[in-house]
């Protein structure tokens, strides 16, 4: 498989994820000018583009999918419990082809396997997802104020993770954010801190099988890339583990990776 975040943030999410026979995008939140151009960079058309899943229903990950999807003719993979808020932000009115997933399902897309699983963030339900092909897996883990169970679970065994790191908790309480908003961030259904989010990729690295860790959704107002990569640097350096890290970009396209 490949997988390559074409934009990762609170201004727009676009993850693209290919197999043999499939080609598939997790979220779509850039306008559908901006991901045709995210995809030509990256050397994609995106009229090979085969369906969009979609984690939950705020704007910066389904902004663009009623457009792409209306324009490439492609189905749109979504959470029963959130279909009819994204119907009545008009998102979704136009779509020909909506497919929809209960969390815990398995989905089987070509030879993709895709299991989506509930995470706590501030929306009407959230998804995560594993994706498999052959003995290969890829685990997505964003938009996300509490790591469960059920996640803590799911990151077993992975070969590679996307992984939320939004903000440094010093950054959050000295930004020019309201105290309500800062609160709402570091709550249970917000985002995961660079704390949680190390050490819960700590806790999961409990074998040599996970290779690369792609850090996403960074706070552009409350942390900092190089504050991101010190900070998993030092704490890997001292639980005596070793993993690639790659932060995900905002306004340009990520590296692809290859497992």
């Amino acid at each position: 498989m490949i997988i390559q975040p074409l934009a990762s943030g609170s201004k727009g999410n676009l993850t693209l994820i290919q197999s043999e026979n499939a080609k598939i995008l997790i979220d779509q939140g850039l306008s559908a000018k901006q991901a045709i151009f995210r995809l030509q960079d990256a050397g994609h058309n995106p009229n090979e583009i085969q369906a969009i899943f979609v984690t939950h229903e705020h704007g910066d990950h389904i902004n663009g999918v009623r457009v792409f999807s209306k324009k490439y003719k492609i189905p749109v993979y979504i959470n029963s419990n959130i279909l009819q808020i994204a119907l009545g932000k008009k998102q979704f009115d136009e779509i020909k082809d909506l497919r929809t997933f209960m969390p815990s399902d398995d989905i089987k897309f070509k030879d993709l396997h895709i299991h989506p699983f509930r995470v706590n963030h501030d929306a009407v339900e959230t998804v995560n997802f594993i994706i498999k092909n052959k003995n290969k897996s890829i685990g997505i883990f964003t938009d996300l104020g509490f790591v469960n169970n059920i996640a803590k679970m799911k990151a077993k065994n992975l070969d590679l993770m996307i992984l939320e790191a939004n903000h440094d908790l010093e950054m959050l309480k000295n930004s020019r954010y309201p105290l309500s908003i800062q609160q709402r961030i570091k709550s249970k259904f917000g985002h995961l801190s660079n704390e949680q989010s190390v050490n819960f990729l700590v806790d999961t690295l409990t074998s040599d099988k996970l290779q690369n860790v792609i850090l996403g959704h960074l706070s552009e107002e409350n942390n900092d890339h190089n504050l991101v990569m010190d900070y998993f640097m030092e704490h890997l350096e001292r639980h005596k583990h070793s993993v690639d890290i790659t932060i995900a970009q905002q306004h340009k396209i990520t590296k692809s990776f290859e497992i």
